[in-house]
């Protein structure tokens, strides 16, 4: 068995600026993935919240640190993250620090929704921008692994971009699979999502976002456990 009483564990997310129970998600994720691994630490690191990420870093005293970003882009954010675990400032006691990739790369985050949504077509619902391509294209990878892995058939949309997701909804006549790029329940998990899935023309065979997903704990789980095992 794996031993991880050396091993500081960091999940890093926008965190939630909505909803009665913010960051609920996150937070029981970290609880399950404690449960499971017994770390030195386990905890979680706000990006929307200043300083929140830098104290976090400085906190960590494990021999080891495993940073695992639930964002889904390699864009601002993730940049924001690697830009603080360079800081010379940074709390560097540890002997190994691995910072994961964004999920929208991860493999076996393909594979999860394969096999979480069998049957059907599936539109994956992305934050997208009109200022940077980090998002839709982040999406646009995931989408491609399902389509030439999995044989799937996928169309991405956005919020904040074209396709807008309240739109592309409404041209699937069928029944399909929605399946949300959002870690959260706050402003674009919850209120945001609801109005996506209110368009669509027929009730969707399975419709969640990736952070209310229960496949989710284990696929994080195991993730964590193969990084341990590459060192």
């Amino acid at each position: 068995m794996r031993d991880f009483s050396k091993t500081d564990i960091l999940f890093c997310a926008h965190g939630d600026r909505r909803g009665a129970q913010r960051n609920s998600n996150l937070k029981e994720l970290a609880a399950k993935v404690t449960q499971q691994l017994n770390p030195h630490s386990c905890d979680i690191a706000l990006l929307s919240e200043e300083g929140d990420l830098e104290r976090k870093l400085d906190a960590a005293s494990g021999s080891r640190f495993i940073i695992i970003p639930m964002i889904f882009s390699d864009g601002y954010f993730f940049t924001k993250i690697t830009n603080a675990v360079n800081e010379p400032v940074a709390n560097h006691s540890y002997k190994s620090i691995n910072v994961m990739p964004p999920l929208c790369d991860w493999p076996e985050l393909a594979q999860a929704i394969n096999i979480s949504f069998p049957l059907g077509p599936i539109l994956l619902v992305a934050h997208g921008s009109k200022k940077s391509s980090a998002s839709r294209l982040a999406n646009e990878r995931l989408a491609d692994r399902l389509k030439q892995k999995y044989g799937r058939s996928v169309e991405c949309a956005y919020l904040e971009e074209e396709p807008f997701a309240e739109e592309s909804i409404q041209t699937f006549s069928e029944a399909i699979n929605v399946v949300g790029l959002f870690m959260g329940e706050g402003l674009h998990g919850d209120e945001d999502w609801q109005a996506v899935l209110h368009k669509a023309k027929e009730t969707p065979i399975r419709a969640s976002t990736i952070g209310s997903m229960a496949e989710l704990c284990p696929l994080v789980v195991s993730k964590i456990q193969c990084a341990i095992d590459d060192e």
